[in-house]
């Protein structure tokens, strides 16, 4: 799925944080 490419960019461009990112990717 696409999701954590997007999830990592998120991240990079700093849109989000990791806590974030680990709360989206284990919904």
């Amino acid at each position: 799925n696409n999701i954590l490419p997007e999830i990592d960019k998120m991240i990079g461009h700093g849109l989000i944080t990791l806590e974030v990112a680990h709360v989206i990717k284990y919904e």
